[in-house]
């Protein structure tokens, strides 16, 4: 029989009910630190079926804040398969590997890594008043150049602020009043579908950032719009990251956006106040959206989007992935299939290898085993010292171009994009 204090000890030494909740399919929606912000899977104890993810896993256990439903690693797998207590202490020894009734896994069918793991469908396709309205908010915002604060967080952070700003990265507040007015115009139902506003229990509510915003209670930040090739116009959904690095809420996404990539597609020319959609940025150097691009890169979260694209510079396709521990979505792999290569700078973690084999699975069917080995670069950097931690050291661009100078499988894919930025450097010194 299994001894469930030790398939617990073995658990919290990989993780615990965070590293569980990953194994067994869970739908991550945010990843901090140690702790998963998840949609509950009892989404009809929701009034709004749990929408805005109100359940938070742990290393030691989880808690619904919605519904009320909470346990440990046991009750994980109790509550989301049933069965008796005997039956989660087996299949979490199950999927930690271990020794069960003096088998081995190696003598035994092994269950798959992510057993309830559902393929990403691909986003809804947008009403077209929905596109509508987030075409208007795009025009509004769109003129705003970098303010001081933007750019001091950016520069901060080793980032250029003319290339997030080609990028769409915009600080809203110069052009707020004309946002929330454009809103307040809006039929609640389409607010509400572009996920602006979200139906509570008793009212309707609107998107922090832009209620905080609003009130000049908070919200200070930089907004991101997220473009994809089929609207090239119109932003599907934006997202929001804090200037306050000590604050706890870091990032914020829309309510109900599905996860999506930045770069696939990038900001159309923004519109003069009173003429023609026109270029306007400091070098009129436009970057290579990721979709169609010859070489795409592939790294994690904002910051290391926003530096790798400085440094790569405009023919390299940068395209980050904001959601690892959910793999990365086969919505997007038609958008990979014309490159030649393809570059994945992932942190160093389990989650991050899971989504690399879920690349190279995808190229893997279209082109198959060669064609796949081809076209897939693996590398992983330590989390504690990724792109955008490098770039604030002013250490990216050397760095890159010693690995690739190093790696014969990436000299051909990177070494022509880094040599610029190395050149760059170098004269500025």
């Amino acid at each position: 029989m299994l001894d469930a204090e030790r398939v617990r000890d073995e658990l919290n030494m990989r993780g615990g009910c965070a590293w569980l909740a990953d194994r067994l399919g869970v739908d991550v929606r945010r990843v901090r630190g140690d702790k998963l912000t998840v949609r509950c899977w009892h989404p009809e104890s929701h009034s709004n079926g749990d929408r805005n993810p109100s359940m938070e896993i742990g290393p030691g256990g989880w808690t619904c804040y919605g519904c009320g439903a909470k346990g440990d690693a046991f009750g994980l797998v109790l509550d989301r398969e049933g069965g008796t207590f005997p039956d989660a202490v087996r299949r979490v020894a199950e999927l930690l590997g271990l020794e069960i009734d003096g088998r081995s896994p190696a003598r035994r069918r092994r269950t798959p890594a992510r057993p309830t793991a559902r393929p990403e469908p691909p986003p809804p396709e947008p009403e077209p008043e929905v596109l509508a309205l987030m075409r208007d908010v795009w025009r509004l915002v769109a003129p705003v150049e970098p303010t001081d604060e933007l750019a001091e967080h950016l520069l901060g952070r080793g980032l250029n602020p003319w290339t997030a700003h080609e990028l769409g990265v915009r600080d809203w507040r110069p052009a707020l009043l004309a946002v929330v007015d454009l809103l307040r115009s809006t039929p609640e139902v389409v607010k509400l579908a572009a996920g602006f506003y979200q139906r509570g229990d008793d009212a309707v509510r609107a998107w922090w950032p832009l209620a905080a915003l609003a009130r000049r209670q908070g919200g200070a930040g930089y907004f991101l719009p997220v473009f994809m090739p089929e609207h090239p116009d119109a932003p599907l959904t934006f997202r929001w990251r804090t200037f306050d690095r000590s604050a706890r809420l870091k990032v914020a996404s829309m309510y109900g956006a599905p996860p999506l990539a930045f770069g696939l597609a990038h900001p159309p020319c923004w519109a003069e106040p009173d003429g023609p959609l026109t270029a306007r940025t400091a070098d009129a150097r436009w970057l290579t959206p990721g979709a169609g691009a010859g070489v795409v890169v592939v790294v994690e979260g904002e910051p290391d989007w926003l530096a790798a694209c400085d440094v790569l510079g405009p023919s390299a396709g940068v395209v980050a992935l904001t959601a690892v521990a959910r793999g990365w979505p086969a919505a997007w792999t038609p958008h990979l299939l014309s490159a030649g290569r393809v570059v994945v700078m992932l942190h160093d973690t389990d989650a991050a290898r899971r989504a690399v084999d879920d690349v190279g699975g995808a190229l893997l069917t279209a082109f198959g085993r060669d064609g796949a080995a081809r076209r897939l670069v693996r590398l992983l950097v330590p989390e504690g010292d990724d792109l955008a931690d490098r770039a604030q050291r002013g250490e990216l661009a050397a760095w890159l171009y010693d690995v690739a100078d190093d790696c014969t499988t990436i000299q051909g894919a990177l070494v022509p994009y880094v040599r610029p930025a190395v050149e760059r450097a170098a004269g500025a010194a």
